[in-house]
């Protein structure tokens, strides 16, 4: 029988439809967060609208484990687009508002591309706190060392910050690798942090840092 559709229901599959895929912990902390028996749910929502016929499972256990991908049709999902959407359902799951977040964001005409951009605001006694991210996953390659450099020099970022945020801000570069070091080295413009693919230190160097 037909399932109705809630609001949640079509949220999640805009979110399909605009990232291409979507995972029951992914799930759980965008659209079931703060709720303790959130996986549960998130996975019983996304086998219901699959057992209605509206996505497909698949499961690429050489690479994702146990882990079941849903998508529209079965494509293959790059590691790359798996570990940033991770990293940023987790921070979207800890924060209090993600004022904007772009896989592959691009730069100086098309020159030079970030994996992701994300911008998040955290409230401690009524004060709003900012803070914006560049996010590289260094799956296949090694960032490039100079890439960050050249987005700074070309002050392209920075009047971005301060039209939209009126803060002229760069931000820090996060590098999501298999270990929690960095490759490149923070400078007098901006910081380079160094996350694991599982993001175990997000709220110490990430949050709080």
């Amino acid at each position: 029988k037909m399932i109705r559709y809630t609001k949640k229901t079509r949220e999640i599959l805009n979110f399909i439809d605009k990232y291409g895929f979507i995972t029951s912990k992914i799930c759980a902390n965008i659209f079931y967060k703060n709720n303790k028996y959130g996986l549960t749910q998130a996975r019983d929502t996304l086998n219901r609208i699959a057992k209605n016929g509206d996505i497909v499972v698949s499961g690429n256990t050489k690479d994702y484990g146990r882990e079941q991908i849903y998508q529209f049709t079965k494509k293959l999902v790059s590691k790359h687009d798996y570990y940033i959407l991770n990293f940023y359902s987790k921070v979207y799951s800890l924060v209090d508002k993600i004022d904007e977040f772009h896989l592959e964001q691009h730069w100086m005409g098309g020159k030079r591309r970030s994996d992701g951009l994300i911008v998040f605001t955290n409230i401690v006694d009524d004060v709003e706190y900012k803070k914006a991210y560049f996010i590289e996953c260094d799956f296949t390659h090694k960032t490039d060392k100079e890439k960050y450099i050249e987005i700074y020099d070309s002050g392209e970022v920075q009047a971005y910050f301060k039209k939209v945020y009126d803060n002229e801000i760069f931000p820090s570069v996060i590098q999501i690798a298999y270990s929690d070091k960095e490759n490149i080295e923070s400078n007098d413009n901006f910081d380079v942090i160094g996350l694991d693919y599982d993001c175990n230190n997000l709220v110490s160097k990430i949050l709080i840092a």
